[in-house]
Order: C-alpha cells, then sequence, then structure tokens
C-alpha cells in the first residue's frame, strides 16, 4: 500500500511539474498566488492505524505546503502553522479579514519576512480527526505535542523534537508537562474557544 501511495505522489508531482512553464507565463503578466499542499498525511500501520481521518499521529497530520507569491521570500519557515491559516492568508491578499473569532491566521508575516526572522505567531496548535467511530485530538506545542485517543480513553506524550517519529510515550514520565498540555487542551477545545487544526 505505501508503494502504491508513493506512486500517486509522484504522479501528482509529474503533473504539477507540467504546469510549471504555463505558471511562469502567467506570473509575468499578473501577481499570482500559487499554494501547494496537501489536506492530510497517511498512516501505514506506524501507530496500529492506517490511512487518515482518525488518527492524531505525525503521519497523519503533518503535510507540506508551499507557497508562492508576490512578496514571498523564498525558503523554509519554523513557525508553528496549520492549513487553516490559508483563509486569513487569502483574504489578505485581496485587503480582506477573516472573522473576528476565526482561528486562522494570515501567513503573510511569516512568508514576507527572511526564513529564521522572529515573527511574533502562536505557540500551540490544536488537531482534532476523527469519524462516526473513532475520535482523536491533539496538542503540539513544540518540542511536546500531547495526543488524546478518545475512542481508547489513551494518553500519548512526544518530545518531537527528539521523538519525531512517536516512538517513546513519556506521559507517564512527564507528568508535569502531560498536566500542562491537558489543560492547554481544555482550553483550545472549550465551547468558542478559537481552534485551529494541526498543520
Amino acid at each position: 500500500a505505501a508503494d502504491r501511495y508513493d506512486e500517486e505522489i509522484a504522479w501528482a508531482d509529474h503533473a504539477l511539474a507540467s504546469l510549471a512553464p504555463t505558471i511562469e507565463d502567467v506570473a509575468r503578466t499578473r501577481p499570482l498566488l500559487i499554494v501547494v499542499m496537501s489536506d492530510h498525511g497517511e498512516g501505514f500501520g506506524e501507530h496500529g492505524a492506517y490511512y487518515h481521518s482518525y488518527d492524531a499521529h505525525e503521519e497523519a497530520l503533518r503535510v507540506m505546503l508551499a507557497v508562492r507569491g508576490p512578496g514571498v521570500v523564498p525558503g523554509a519557515r519554523a513557525q508553528l502553522v496549520s492549513l487553516v491559516d490559508l483563509h486569513a492568508t487569502l483574504l489578505a491578499y485581496i485587503d480582506r479579514a477573516p472573522a473576528p473569532r476565526s482561528p486562522s491566521r494570515s501567513l503573510v508575516p511569516i512568508l514576507q519576512s527572511a526564513p529564521g526572522a522572529a515573527v511574533p505567531w502562536r505557540s500551540a496548535v490544536l488537531a482534532e480527526v476523527g469519524n462516526a467511530r473513532e475520535f482523536a485530538t491533539a496538542v503540539v506545542a513544540p518540542p511536546w505535542k500531547l495526543v488524546h485517543d478518545a475512542s481508547r480513553g489513551a494518553w500519548e506524550l512526544f518530545h518531537i523534537d527528539r521523538d519525531p517519529a512517536e516512538r517513546r510515550n513519556v506521559y507517564n514520565r512527564e507528568p508535569a508537562v502531560a498536566e500542562q498540555l491537558r489543560a492547554r487542551m481544555g482550553e483550545l477545545t472549550r465551547p468558542g474557544a478559537s481552534r485551529c487544526p494541526a498543520r
């Protein structure tokens, strides 16, 4: 299954590459904002889950996001962003603002700053994934990530800088961090909170 998935990604890359000359021609004559992204990752049993929609581990949540457009400075960014931020970003490019309680934040300050620049940004992001039978929530607050699998009643805590594959659950060894992130999860999931799906 993983090989077939890789083949599909390679096919999508090839199809996108075939559009590059046309995109370059259009960009020479008018402002053009280009966003390339994926809406989710894919699990292949790394944490007992396959595919996506109910698993909150990195293989299912972390996706690529590439932006090119007016004023965008090339280079990778380290800020904690989410695909939901595309809403405010696109509105910013047409001089509009999102709704006041929207969790979406415009990426324009990040995109128009040099990579590595200290742009004030969020310190945590919430992900909620699930279907009719299974549901999971995660709070990513680097270098930590807390995962709550509600369908199993399980809690996991990972130091994602030292353990990016999330193989060592340190929930019981780091009770203070776990409690802090549980409180943060409660704040982000309470009714009326400004939520933000993971990057």
